[in-house]
């Protein structure tokens, strides 16, 4: 009933949509919404902008409270027939954002006219950090944020997450839809001015634990950002990135010329490598990794940078180090710093270092270039994303403690803005895909449990491609937002479904479909095609970060085409605000 309150959020970021075609119209003499409106490389979104005293809405924005039940309506005015569905496409999403205000710039995190990303697999739902306006504006929705999208081309093309064809959705004759969540994990860094550090592990450990990261067989991977380039001089900025004990640890020599990497427990001579130095530049970020074996003598260091991909720096092939923990003697694990020679730790750096990471196994070229673009890979004991805290995001171990003055910073490598970090998803990074190969599963957040943000169905060899038959679909959906954390993380849970209820077919009884729209209780007539909740022991879990950024939002539609076109009608939207506790039993919702 309130279609006008409704506002674009198109390319030029006008809150007007441009004249002549347009990806996204309102009819509110009909009180509908048409997406794609027939046009190729059509991108936009449409937001609900207006106040509601029952929803505490105010201009848009609206308080998420405990959650919502939601209800509406789609037919795809373009039947796809084709054995691969890529006639018409790609599909939408309903989407809720981050609305909270941000003190520092000083604006919102989102408003009603912002969109995500041109290609057609963004849907208008990727951002920021993507090439969106003229001039490669970071413009986009910002993080956090969740959206049920309903994907009527598959894109089963799995390469790089920053360019196009990156999807890994299903088999080609399978339209889907999927719960997309980006926010979680994005890196942030670790400001080390002042002389701070941080320390992973226990101080002079007795009894070689493992987050003391010893193993014979492993890697270290990490990016850092120098502010200023003060070498291996001894003073209290000495630029030795990483430090075990005296004799294993980064460094530069005092003439800035050749960077070390001293890696034996018996002397330098035993792991030394004098690797030239790739590392010249104030204010860049460069990815470094070093990666051992006791058994075969190896000893590597490889870089890369944000346009420069991984590659090895050096080797040592005849290393007699030992980094078992007692013939090692490591004593401690410092990132942004290092014992040096004298053990006085005097060596920090100035600068920024995020994504730290730790694997018991020796990572291969491939598989580190992947760790510099994606970061993620088998093997991995320790994470440290660095967005706020010391936090482990790969184990439950609090495994770190921070010395000096620390500070965090939102600069992070560019390539971040793409996804990096294993639990971020925007509509680029899912698919019904497995393994190790990128983009990862759409919300797959408990490895063994299944695919639980991904539904699809295959098409018959003489019916239409499902969504695309020119029947009406009813899409519902559920969150229940946590009141208190379980331990450190807020447990989301989510329901979600998209079936006909058109006259002609049967998916819904008469009593099961009244029951499907009323969006004033819960909904258990069938099973939900998307389930995320206790029950099924796989809650969508968020930071208390990002679950005080949801705590205002924006809700609306996302669209996005690229070579094919799409015509769809949305109508009879229904949401409620759900206000009080207990919304129901969680422990079995």
């Amino acid at each position: 009933e309130d279609i006008e309150d409704f506002n674009y959020g198109l390319p030029t970021n006008d809150p007007d949509p441009p004249s002549g075609d347009k990806p996204i119209e309102v009819d509110e003499t009909n009180k509908e919404i048409n997406l794609g409106g027939g046009l190729n490389d059509g991108y936009g979104s449409i937001w609900y902008g207006g106040d509601s005293d029952t929803a505490n809405c105010i201009d848009g924005n609206c308080n998420l409270g405990k959650g919502f039940r939601a209800y509406f309506e789609f037919v795809s005015n373009l039947v796809d027939s084709s054995p691969d569905s890529t006639t018409f496409g790609d599909g939408f999403t309903f989407s809720i954002i981050s609305g909270v205000y941000d003190t520092v710039p000083g604006t919102y995190r989102n408003t009603k006219y912002d969109t995500g990303g041109p290609l057609g697999e963004y849907l208008g739902y990727a951002g920021p950090g993507l090439p969106i306006a003229e001039g490669g504006d970071e413009k986009g929705i910002k993080p956090p944020k969740i959206a049920l999208e309903i994907d009527t081309f598959p894109n089963p093309g799995a390469g790089s997450i920053c360019s196009s064809n990156s999807r890994n959705d299903g088999p080609p004759e399978a339209n889907h839809i999927a719960l997309d969540y980006w926010g979680e994990d994005t890196p942030g860094s670790l400001d080390a001015v002042g002389g701070s550090y941080m320390r992973i592990g226990s101080e002079s450990p007795a009894d070689g634990s493992p987050e003391d990261w010893s193993s014979t067989v492993g890697t270290i991977s990490f990016w850092f950002k120098r502010d200023t380039t003060n070498y291996g001089d001894g003073t209290s900025s000495g630029d030795r990135l990483w430090g075990q004990d005296a004799n294993m640890e980064t460094r530069f020599d005092s003439t800035g010329t050749t960077f070390n990497l001293d890696w034996g427990s018996g002397g330098n001579a035993e792991g030394a490598i004098a690797a030239g130095n790739p590392f010249t530049g104030v204010g860049t970020w460069y990815f470094m990794a070093i990666t051992w074996d006791d058994d075969t003598e190896r000893l590597q260091v490889f870089w890369g940078d944000e346009t420069t991909p991984t590659t090895l720096l050096s080797e040592n092939l005849i290393w007699t180090g030992d980094m078992s923990p007692l013939g090692g003697l490591i004593t401690e694990n410092l990132f942004m710093n290092s014992s040096g020679g004298d053990g006085l730790k005097n060596y920090a750096v100035d600068g920024n270092g995020s994504d730290l990471r730790y694997y018991n196994v020796e990572l291969t070229l491939a598989q580190l270039e992947n760790v510099r673009l994606f970061g993620s890979e088998p093997g991995l004991q320790s994470n440290f994303p660095l967005q706020s805290d010391f936090a482990n995001a790969a184990t439950s171990t609090p495994a770190s403690a921070a010395v000096g003055d620390t500070q965090w910073s939102q600069d992070t490598p560019s390539g971040f803005d793409c996804g990096t970090g294993a639990a971020t998803y925007d509509d680029n990074r899912h698919g019904a895909g497995g393994g190790t190969t990128q983009p990862m599963n759409s919300l797959n957040t408990h490895p063994g449990s299944g695919d639980d943000g991904y539904y699809q169905v295959v098409k018959a060899p003489l019916d239409d491609n499902w969504m695309e038959d020119g029947l009406l679909y009813g899409v519902r959906l559920e969150l229940i937002r946590p009141k208190l954390p379980n331990g450190s993380v807020y447990e989301y849970q989510i329901k979600a479904w998209t079936v006909c209820v058109d006259a002609t077919c049967s998916d819904l009884d008469a009593v099961q479909k009244a029951n499907f729209s009323d969006t004033r209780a819960t909904y258990d007539g069938s099973d939900p095609q998307i389930e995320l909740t206790l029950k099924k022991g796989n809650p969508l879990e968020l930071a208390e970060s990002v679950h005080q950024d949801l705590k205002s939002i924006l809700f609306g539609f996302t669209q996005g085409t690229s070579g094919a076109t799409q015509d769809i009608t949305l109508k009879n939207m229904d949401m409620r605000f759900i206000k009080t506790y207990p919304v129901s039993d969680l422990s079995t919702w």
